[in-house]
């Protein structure tokens, strides 16, 4: 039952993400937003339609990105983006700095090999990294943590792992060949979780996201540079 929430929320947290761009709230006539009880920068820009990691910018919010009560949260810039974007797929890999990381979490890379496919945050289909290796090819435990989920009963992402590491942090390991690891079982950051399996393309690679209180982030930002893996 625990094992069947967890799937159920992520994949909730899959449609919000998505679905990102479609405010709930109007924005206020004077285009500031006063910070309430329990609210976290994440979900306020999920509300008005905004991407979380501009709201920060346009505020000079840093890590931890805590916000406090009343705080007052300017919600447009004036600045338009004119970047296109990018479909996913191999060899479209970006090059500009994903930024300081979020959080304390001491994040080791999940496999080793190449990245072949970088995180948009505008793009439904790119709510993560893609790492190239090989069919049977270890994956790592990113962090120490709990397995909160271990299948394949979501759509699109084969044989599945997600690790809750506390309150706000998960990560998920997609395309697995082989799941090595139990719901419920606590793992330690490096530990053999899995098998590198095939993508509904046909190669093999682990697709690997990290979600801050559900929302999807870049996980180049909190990984560690390892010229290696580019």
């Amino acid at each position: 039952m625990k094992s069947r929430f967890a799937l159920l929320v992520f994949a909730s947290w899959l449609l919000l993400a998505s679905c990102s761009s479609t405010p709930t709230r109007d924005i206020p006539m004077n285009g500031v937003h006063v910070v309430q009880k329990g609210e976290f920068i994440s979900q306020i820009a999920q509300d008005y339609g905004l991407e979380w990691e501009e709201l920060a910018q346009i505020n000079g919010i840093k890590p931890p990105y805590a916000l406090r009560i009343g705080q007052r949260l300017r919600l447009t810039s004036g600045a338009s983006n004119s970047s296109g974007s990018t479909n996913r797929g191999e060899e479209r890999v970006d090059n500009t700095d994903p930024g300081e990381p979020i959080g304390t979490i001491p994040w080791v890379w999940p496999t080793e090999g190449r990245v072949v496919s970088t995180f948009k945050s505008k793009d439904a289909t790119r709510k993560g990294i893609d790492i190239a290796g090989g069919v049977g090819q270890k994956v790592f435990a990113a962090a120490d943590g709990e397995v909160v989920y271990s299948g394949a009963g979501l759509t699109g992402y084969g044989k599945l792992i997600i690790i809750k590491h506390d309150a706000r942090f998960l990560s998920a390991y997609a395309y697995n060949e082989k799941l090595l690891v139990s719901e419920g079982q606590i793992v330690k950051s490096g530990q053999v979780i899995a098998h590198m399996g095939l993508e509904s393309v046909d190669k093999p690679r682990l697709h690997f996201e990290i979600r801050f209180d559900g929302q999807p982030i870049d996980p180049l930002r909190q990984l560690p540079r390892q010229k290696k893996l580019y």
